[in-house]
C-alpha cells in the first residue's frame, strides 16, 4: 500500500493516475464524492472522532493499492499504524503557487 501524505493541489490527481498505472486502484479525495458515496459516513465519523477505526478502515479501503489527497492524507499517521508496511509518499508544491491554487479552487466551489 502507498499512503499519500500531501495536501490537495500538490499534484494528487496526477499522482493518482501514476499510482494506478503502477499498482492498481488508488483512492483519491474525490472517490467518496464521485465513485463511492457509501464512504461518506466513514469520513464523517473519522472527522468527528479525529481518528480512523482500524477494522472499518481496512474494510473501506479493501481493493485499493494506494490513496492520495484529503481527507485521507490528513490521517496518514493513523494509516501508517493500520498498514505498518506501507510506503508514504509526500507530494509538495511551492507554497505561494499552492495558496493561489487552493484559493482559486475554493472560489470556484463556493460560486457553484
Amino acid at each position: 500500500l502507498v499512503i499519500g501524505a500531501g495536501l490537495s493541489r500538490t499534484g494528487t490527481s496526477s499522482t493518482k493516475l501514476a499510482l494506478e498505472q503502477l499498482l492498481g486502484p488508488c483512492y483519491h479525495g474525490s472517490t467518496p464524492l464521485l465513485e463511492r458515496p457509501d464512504h461518506v459516513p466513514f469520513w464523517i465519523d473519522a472527522l468527528d472522532t479525529g481518528m480512523l477505526d482500524p477494522a472499518r478502515t481496512e474494510k473501506e479501503f479493501a481493493g485499493f493499492k494506494a490513496g492520495v489527497d484529503l481527507p485521507l492524507a490528513g490521517f496518514y499517521k493513523d494509516l501508517m499504524e493500520i498498514y505498518p508496511d506501507a510506503k508514504v509518499l509526500l507530494t509538495v508544491r511551492d507554497p505561494k503557487k499552492w495558496y493561489k491554487s487552493v484559493c482559486l479552487a475554493y472560489h470556484i466551489l463556493v460560486t457553484l
